[in-house]
């Protein structure tokens, strides 16, 4: 970067103005190329960011956090020096803090609804229940087979015997981090 940016107002930079909504294409074609990466690293990583519960998806985000911390104030006492790793940081803490919210669906879907229906609402102005068929828009729809039967097999069930139902359980018992007995005898 040949420019020092570190206190300069970024509109002009950045084509920010209320002409010009060029930053928002940027950052929903970000989101898409986010949305490829995130399925590509799926195959490898799998589940790992959930095998330690909720905990763990936080502390996922705050190791991303505290590397971004450092990275920032590397680039700032630089005056703009270029950082790849910071870039490389930054995606992973959207694509963790996005998991956390999935987690949150799953385990709390009470706190997206609220805020589906007063935030998402409000900025979006449609009513609290236009907001929440937006949420809920494929309820009748199943997600692929492939999500529950892995968070099962984490459990060390046996998908082929399970119920779409059971396997909607093995997704909240796996995600809240150490599945008691008897709560898995329901499986």
């Amino acid at each position: 970067m040949s420019e020092d940016t570190r206190f300069t107002d970024l509109s002009d930079i950045i084509s920010v103005n209320i002409k010009n909504s060029s930053h928002i294409y940027q950052v929903d074609e970000i989101i898409r190329v986010l949305m490829m990466y995130h399925h590509k690293q799926e195959e490898t990583y799998q589940l790992s960011f959930s095998k330690r519960g909720e905990m763990g998806v936080w502390m996922n985000l705050a190791r991303k956090y505290d590397r971004i911390d450092t990275l920032s104030k590397r680039l700032f006492e630089e005056k703009g020096k270029n950082s790849p790793v910071l870039v490389d940081t930054l995606i992973d803490t959207v694509i963790y803090a996005l998991k956390w919210l999935a987690v949150i669906k799953v385990l709390r879907p009470e706190d997206i609804q609220e805020w589906m229906a007063l935030t998402y609402a409000r900025t979006m102005n449609v009513s609290s229940e236009k907001a929440m068929d937006l949420l809920f828009d494929h309820s009748d729809e199943k997600p692929p087979a492939a999500f529950y039967d892995s968070y099962a097999e984490q459990l060390g069930l046996d998908v082929r015997e399970l119920t779409y139902e059971e396997k909607k359980l093995a997704v909240k018992l796996a995600l809240s981090g150490s599945p008691r007995d008897e709560d898995r005898e329901e499986l």
